[in-house]
């Protein structure tokens, strides 16, 4: 990733969306325990202009509280899924960068195999002979330097 800054551009964005989602779960959706089934009118983004356009909203202070704690709850309940995730699938997570490091790319097919969810044959029906299927020229999925994080982080 070169610089480092387009990384982090990257998980900025990622936030951004994650955080957007989460706020219109709760506000729009209906998605908050604590709120219920209601929709609350919040600052909406404008599509011409790609800004969020202040709208006077509906609810007291507290309730914008509540909304806050609940959009910050989805979130800390999605990242701890996700760590959970990954450290329940560590194996076959490894699996994969060690297919990657090898092979830059690998097809769909080939991630199946590695991770056990198809026979060891290639999409012609071919028996694999090295382990690591052969390239394909569709649907390659190119390797990455991911950095994944461990539970402390």
């Amino acid at each position: 990733m070169g610089d480092g800054g387009s990384f982090y551009a990257g998980v900025e964005d990622d936030l951004k969306r994650a955080t957007r989602m989460a706020r219109y779960m709760v506000t729009h959706w209906g998605m908050s325990d604590k709120l219920g089934p209601m929709s609350f009118r919040i600052g909406e983004e404008h599509v011409f202009l790609g800004k969020e356009i202040q709208e006077p909203r509906d609810f007291s202070e507290a309730t914008a509280a509540v909304i806050d704690e609940e959009v910050q709850k989805l979130l800390r309940e999605a990242d701890d899924r996700a760590f959970t995730v990954l450290r329940e699938h560590r194996s076959e997570l490894d699996q994969l960068v060690d297919a990657l490091v090898q092979k830059e790319e690998l097809h769909k097919e080939e991630i199946e195999v590695i991770l056990g969810k198809a026979p060891e044959h290639d999409v012609n029906g071919q028996q694999d002979s090295d382990g690591v299927l052969g390239t394909l020229d569709k649907g390659k999925v190119k390797a990455a330097t991911i950095p994944i994080p461990g539970p402390n982080v």
